[in-house]
């Protein structure tokens, strides 16, 4: 078996972008023309077949250079990876990359993080794949854990509404009204108001990165228009939008919905918005007759300990790893 990096374009990285879906190879084809990437492609072959593939990247940020290993597809040989984190070493040292992260895939609006506990539990909707070995490697090659972000399930939803009864009226007495959406087609101005809802909310958060309306809507177009029951509720104060939740049916067990994103922007951020949108989702899945609700891919935070411990349950652990060179 032969590793080889591939900086160059040519048939290795045709070979290397023949292994993957349409929306990552359109994914790579936009991050290769901007100025503040550096990226190379890993590849193990096996006559003439791929066994592991990845790709690294470096880019500044925050003022110094970072890195990451991203789009992995490894199988389970730990000599394989082992050589690919070494190879990938190499490289960002020549690039004066300081620290890099893995799995990214170029920044955290992408598929980023490994399970890394509770495996056990069957995937959810929208979950990335679950591959026990690749966190094993991760943890034997040495790396550490930098962040640390859980699903949590909620098996009962009357306790919450009524723990958020009193916050919703609050929020209620300063203008803030929640407005119901039923999706089912992409809307390019409903679009544009949540990414620059997001773009606000998140922008503190831990490695985040701005990216264009574009990129923003071929995330989420895709959730719209495979008809997963979208559940939609903008929050306004004076017919201005100030929060969202976005939320989706589960097709993969009947009575339940996963809550994929709250964002509120920041100046709102002690106003209410967050709870007042979910007590109204909570509403609404008790009329609906929905039994869970999995809240998917929430930061490691004291709240989010508080809410899981009173309310649910951890479903799944997953991490970020990173390593400095």
């Amino acid at each position: 078996m032969i590793m080889k990096i591939i900086i160059e374009s040519g048939k290795c990285r045709g070979d290397f972008m023949n292994d993957l879906g349409e929306d990552k190879k359109n994914l790579i084809n936009k991050y290769e023309k901007k100025n503040n990437y550096k990226i190379a492609y890993v590849l193990t072959e096996n006559h003439n077949k791929i066994t592991l593939r990845a790709i690294i990247f470096a880019k500044m940020y925050n003022g110094i250079k970072i890195g990451g290993i991203g789009m992995l597809r490894c199988g389970e040989s730990y000599k394989e990876f082992r050589e690919l984190v070494d190879k990938a070493e190499l490289w960002f040292g020549k690039e004066n990359v300081v620290k890099f992260y893995l799995p990214m895939d170029f920044n955290t609006f992408h598929s980023y993080r490994v399970v890394s506990d509770y495996f056990e539990n069957p995937p959810f909707l929208l979950e990335q794949n679950i591959e026990p070995h690749l966190y094993r490697f991760i943890k034997y090659r040495g790396f550490k854990s930098v962040k640390k972000y859980y699903s949590y399930i909620v098996k009962n939803p009357v306790p919450v509404i009524h723990r958020l009864e009193s916050f919703a009226l609050r929020a209620k007495k300063q203008n803030i009204e929640v407005i119901k959406k039923e999706i089912s087609k992409p809307d390019m101005r409903l679009l544009k108001e949540l990414y620059e809802i997001t773009d606000n909310a998140f922008s503190n958060a831990f490695l985040y990165e701005s990216i264009d309306f574009d990129e923003f809507r071929n995330i989420y177009k895709p959730l719209i228009n495979n008809n997963i029951g979208v559940k939609l509720m903008i929050a306004k104060i004076n017919d201005k939008n100030v929060g969202y939740l976005f939320a989706v049916e589960d097709k993969y067990k009947e009575n339940r919905w996963i809550v994929k994103t709250i964002a509120v922007k920041k100046a709102y951020s002690n106003a209410g918005v967050g709870a007042l949108l979910t007590y109204d989702l909570y509403r609404r899945a008790v009329r609906f007759g929905i039994k869970e609700l999995i809240h998917a891919y929430m930061s490691e935070s004291i709240s989010t300990k508080r809410f899981s411990e009173t309310f649910g349950e951890i479903y799944r652990e997953y991490s970020l790893y990173g390593k400095e060179i």
